[in-house]
């Protein structure tokens, strides 16, 4: 899983404590202030149309505790490739 995302990439994961429609993430973009957040948090996108990418560490806990778990399971299938 990326440390990194862009506000695509938090709607189409669905993750919880966020919104999922593209204008009510950036109002909680804007009022969290994550644009505003040092450079260990947000960056440019690499792809300059992409706009920002918003480190994990500015999700809410819960948002971030579903990713770790579909980090586990991604890691726990490629594991079952390899052994195949």
């Amino acid at each position: 899983m990326k440390d990194w995302l862009t506000a695509s990439d938090l709607i189409a994961l669905k993750l919880p404590r966020l919104p999922t429609a593209r204008a009510t993430l950036y109002d909680l973009i804007k009022h969290e202030r994550w644009n505003n957040a040092g450079a260990d948090q947000v960056r440019k996108a690499t792809d300059s149309n992409r706009g920002f990418e918003y480190h994990i560490s500015l999700l809410p806990s819960l948002a971030q505790a579903k990713l770790a778990r579909i980090a586990a399971e991604d890691a726990h299938r490629i594991a079952i490739w390899r052994r195949a």
